[in-house]
């Protein structure tokens, strides 16, 4: 899906101040707000966690979180048909990390 969608579509921000100090907990904390997780994998020294997420009228949201456990500093990748709402689901991420 995420290629399906064109390049630009995809929006990065950087969470400078957001520490992941662990990422099962993180993934749980997100479930909560119906982020689901569809895998993770490691990149040298860094952890990239990879979920989806609907919002209202079921707009989609590819996920892409790249970390270095338990230092501070997320890039959160995002993929979307509607990359208008981006602003509004960093705002949303950043304080759910």
């Amino acid at each position: 899906t995420w290629k399906s969608l064109p390049d630009t579509h995809e929006i990065v921000k950087d969470f400078a101040n957001a520490v992941i100090n662990s990422v099962d907990a993180t993934l749980d904390k997100l479930a909560t707000s119906n982020m689901f997780f569809i895998a993770k994998r490691r990149n040298a020294n860094q952890e990239v966690i990879y979920l989806s997420a609907k919002l209202s009228h079921n707009i989609p949201f590819l996920i892409e979180l790249t970390t270095t456990v338990s230092v501070p500093g997320v890039k959160c990748a995002i993929k979307t048909p509607n990359p208008e709402l981006a602003p509004f689901f960093f705002e949303a991420m950043e304080s759910l990390l």
